[in-house]
């Protein structure tokens, strides 16, 4: 879980912040942001990560919430605020990126590891998905 400091800080300061992790996004090659990446986060934050960007782009291809929450090893609750919270228009951007069209090849490549399983039968977790993944060097 993570920890976020008692002390507060200025409105000035974060946007400070937010604009040299924008700064780290843009003016940083791939290989690089990737070794920051893992550097900056721990196992279990790159898997929420990757939990969060497949559990967008699965609620958006209209996947029963059921086998969202049953592949993910997500609550039905979590899926459902997900769910509601993109029926708002939260998350426009991340839908948009996730879109088919606009995904580069890495993550689609894992999204289809994801719906293979969904619909094929396999039994395999999203940590096995992430892992295998990994090795091929795709996310």
């Amino acid at each position: 879980m993570p920890h976020i400091s008692k002390h507060r800080l200025t409105q000035e300061t974060k946007q400070e912040l937010e604009d040299r992790v924008f700064a780290f996004l843009f003016d940083t090659q791939m290989r690089d942001r990737k070794k920051i990446f893992r550097e900056l986060f721990t196992r279990t934050e790159r898997t929420m990560i990757a939990k969060r960007l497949t559990l967008i782009f699965l609620i958006s291809q209209e996947l029963p919430p059921y086998s969202i929450s049953r592949v993910l090893k997500m609550s039905p609750s979590s899926v459902a605020r997900f769910q509601k919270a993109l029926n708002k228009g939260e998350y426009a951007a991340t839908s948009l990126w996730l879109k088919p069209k606009g995904i580069r090849g890495q993550f689609l490549s894992f999204f289809d590891d994801v719906a293979d399983v969904l619909f094929s039968g396999k039994r395999k977790s999203i940590a096995q998905i992430l892992k295998d993944n990994e090795a091929r060097g795709t996310f």
